[in-house]
């Protein structure tokens, strides 16, 4: 269930983030306003700060469950949710970086807009 809203929530912040733009425009808020465009881009700053609070405190509550139950397994299973969360808050603050670069690649004109 946790790995699921993980996801929903990290899909949501891309998919309001990550709009195309074309670079002929004299600046990004062309296609959403610029009030729009500053709440988003304030979301996406918010949760590049959110994403590694929230990787601490659940992973410290799955290893202070772990340590409670003195199971073996359990470590192995919450030594790999912590993998997992790492590298997913990693990709949260690549992601824009890694966009406008697959975008450059199919044109010049294009970028995500987000800094």
């Amino acid at each position: 269930m946790k790995k699921k809203a993980w996801l929903l929530v990290l899909g949501f912040i891309l998919t309001i983030n990550n709009n195309v733009y074309a670079a002929t425009e004299s600046s990004c808020q062309g296609l959403l306003g610029e009030s729009t465009m500053e709440d988003l881009t304030n979301v996406f700053k918010y949760m590049k700060i959110l994403g590694p609070v929230l990787v601490i405190i659940y992973s410290t509550i799955d290893y202070v469950t772990a340590l409670v139950n003195k199971d073996a397994e359990e470590y192995k299973k919450v030594n790999k949710k912590l993998i997992t969360r790492l590298i997913l808050t990693v990709s949260l603050f690549f992601l824009p970086i890694i966009l406008n670069l697959l975008l450059s690649f199919i044109n010049e004109t294009y970028t995500t807009c987000v800094e």
